[in-house]
C-alpha cells in the first residue's frame, strides 16, 4: 500500500508498507505460514522518462534476523 509520494524534478520518493502472508523461501529463511507486515521507503531518478537509479530501504531485514547479510564480494 502507497502511504505517501512525492515528486520534484528528476525524483519521485513512495513510502509504502506491505503486508502478506509468509508462505514461501525468503533469503535462506524458510516458510512461517505469519502473517507478515513492513514498511519502507523508495527512491527514483528519472530521465527522460526512464527510470535511472533508484534506493530503497524497509524494515524486511527485521523478519529474518537469523540470516546473515550477504556481502559483496571483495
Amino acid at each position: 500500500e502507497i502511504e505517501d509520494m512525492v515528486a520534484d524534478r528528476d525524483f519521485v520518493v513512495v513510502r509504502w508498507n506491505f503486508t502478506g502472508k509468509h508462505s514461501g523461501d525468503v533469503e535462506g529463511c524458510a516458510a512461517t505460514n505469519q502473517h507478515v507486515y513492513f514498511t519502507g521507503m523508495t527512491w527514483i531518478r528519472y530521465s527522460e522518462g526512464k527510470m535511472m537509479e533508484g534506493w530503497q530501504c524497509s524494515n524486511l531485514p527485521k523478519l529474518v534476523p537469523d540470516v546473515p547479510p550477504r556481502l559483496p564480494p571483495l
